[in-house]
């Protein structure tokens, strides 16, 4: 791996079955640890700028049926973590690069963090 395709972050679903990665260039990855399978999250959707692929952050749902990544956009899309179809729009609200995104335990609201000092929900 050559450090323009680095790995940014990554996250264990909440069974610690699957590990969803991000690197530099290929955009987020599912992997199901067992199997080796993988499945690409696309990030090439009509609203998804083409340098969004890099992510900054991942988080899965408390159910592990959903993920969400911080993009270099400060927008946060969220995908179905099986079909990795995008879940509505990506949420938006930053003004600066979104340093982590997470979702709230026992509910759906996602949490987020950027460099503009802004905690959204």
């Amino acid at each position: 791996m050559s450090t323009s395709d680095a790995l940014t972050c990554l996250a264990f679903s909440p069974d610690g079955q699957k590990i969803a990665s991000s690197t530099a260039r290929s955009g987020v990855t599912i992997v199901n640890i067992l199997s080796k399978s993988k499945r690409q999250v696309p990030t090439g959707n009509a609203y998804r700028r083409s340098y969004a692929r890099r992510c900054y952050s991942i988080s899965w749902s408390p159910d592990g049926e959903k993920i969400i990544s911080a993009l270099p956009d400060y927008t946060i899309p969220c995908w179905n973590a099986t079909s990795t179809h995008p879940v509505g729009l990506p949420f938006g609200g930053h003004k600066d690069l979104i340093l982590t995104a997470g979702i709230r335990p026992a509910s759906s609201h996602a949490i987020s963090l950027s460099r503009d000092g802004e905690l959204l929900m």
